[in-house]
């Protein structure tokens, strides 16, 4: 399945590069893979990582102990298969294909404009979290046989997608996308699929590169933007957000 979505989502790539010459075809597929250090976007990428760092490095007081609680008493009961099955991309698909739809049938670039970026958020997501899986090979909580738990695919594409909407569509559509992706990140945690850092982990690469994406196409500040700042000594952290008027 991960296979086939990765695949799809590449193809979906193609059209929107097919009157692009070679060299900026480089340049794009460029500064898109990099986009999460070279926007406005790294300020998420950092403070995610320094939070996930902890968290990781902590794993006794944190990852397991919530492991533990989630086995005794999942927060999500047994309804955790609905994040199961909204993390696998079906999401990100269905908003790239709607728009693509869109702008072709009815001539409209902005339609195809917000599904490119869709598409290279939701395909530089999966690139870079299936190549640190198949590096790190951490094992999963409750699967101790399988070692691709970090980070979690689930929830870096579920942000990818949340990010994407809110950049493109403001707070009313952002705040539901994000309470998705929430929803979809916890239930891996109340399945024992993920740790707590592995989640963190995934959330940050989504919105690093759904955010990233944005900024590197549109080429402006972003109307809406959020991070976590640690504090010096990683005992707490600060929800930072600003909004554009």
């Amino acid at each position: 399945m991960k296979n086939i979505i990765i695949i799809l989502i590449f193809t979906f790539c193609l059209p929107s590069y097919a009157e692009i010459t070679e060299a900026s075809k480089t340049d794009i597929i460029l500064s898109d893979l990099g986009s999460p250090f070279t926007t406005n976007a790294k300020y998420i990428f950092i403070g995610g990582s320094l939070i996930t760092a902890f968290v990781a490095l902590n794993k006794e007081d944190f990852s397991e102990k919530a492991a533990n609680r989630v086995t005794h008493d999942p927060p999500l009961g047994n309804y955790g298969y609905i994040g199961e099955a909204l993390g696998w991309g079906y999401l990100n698909a269905i908003y790239s294909l709607s728009y693509l739809t869109h702008g072709y049938l009815y001539g409209k670039n902005r339609s195809l404009e917000r599904a490119e970026m869709m598409i290279d958020a939701s395909f530089y997501t999966l690139l870079t979290t299936a190549s640190i899986k198949t590096a790190v090979k951490a094992q999963r909580p409750e699967y101790p046989e399988e070692n691709d738990s970090f980070p979690s695919g689930h929830a870096s594409m579920s942000f990818a997608f949340a990010s994407i909407v809110t950049a493109e569509h403001g707070l009313y559509w952002g705040l539901p996308a994000y309470a998705v992706a929430s929803f979809i990140s916890l239930s891996r945690i109340n399945d024992g699929r993920h740790w707590t850092h592995d989640v963190l982990a995934g959330a940050t690469i989504g919105a690093s590169y759904g955010w990233g994406v944005y900024l590197n196409h549109r080429k402006k500040k972003s109307p809406f933007f959020l991070t976590i700042i640690p504090s010096v000594d990683l005992k707490s952290a600060t929800l930072m957000t600003s909004y554009r008027f």
